[in-house]
């Protein structure tokens, strides 16, 4: 594991950075909407998920294609899961901040079995922090599942589905958007 990550490790932090920059564009659409207009928060939420999913794509895709010519070259084996375990590291912060927040909260519910304290703190604090890091699924979050917190452990899925698709597409040379053929000029 490893020696993937060291592989993979540029991948991973673009994917992360990725991450960090469309949390702080969804924040920064999200704080110019008026708090009384869900559906404009939904939207621009939905916005901002496509846009880490564009980013992602780019950048996965390219990993994909390289990997295809290393495939062809025999310097690599094939394997297509590839994309899954980058986008699975790539997402390890939301993994995490989701587990920590429902198991924070399934604890401390006062209502629950235990209703431990500390739980519950633990998971307002994750809770928190989840919402600065995914802040591109607020929105979605507040219009469709608005009293959910084990909703946070739902918010990897995207990114991972969409990494292991967009490297499957690159190591196959597909394309979402064909290219024009550039032709040279003739004199």
């Amino acid at each position: 594991m490893l020696n993937f990550f060291r592989e993979h490790s540029r991948t991973i932090i673009r994917l992360t950075s990725n991450q960090f920059g469309a949390a702080f564009l969804a924040i920064a659409l999200g704080l110019a909407v008026p708090s009384e207009n869900m559906q404009l928060l939904f939207w621009t939420s939905i916005f901002s998920v496509g846009f880490i999913l564009y980013l992602n794509h780019t950048v996965v895709w390219e990993e994909g294609a390289k990997s295809r010519i290393r495939v062809d070259a025999g310097r690599e084996r094939y394997n297509p899961l590839t994309g899954l375990w980058i986008g699975i590291i790539a997402s390890l912060p939301n993994i995490i901040l989701g587990v920590l927040t429902a198991v924070g909260f399934f604890l401390g519910n006062p209502e629950g079995l235990l209703g431990w304290s500390f739980a519950a703190k633990l998971s307002d604090i994750t809770g928190a922090i989840a919402f600065l890091w995914q802040g591109m699924y607020i929105g979605i979050i507040r219009y469709i599942f608005p009293t959910s917190t084990y909703i946070y452990l739902a918010v990897p899925i995207p990114v991972i589905l969409g990494c292991f698709a967009s490297y499957w597409m690159g190591l196959r040379q597909w394309r979402l958007i064909k290219q024009k053929k550039k032709t040279a000029d003739k004199k």
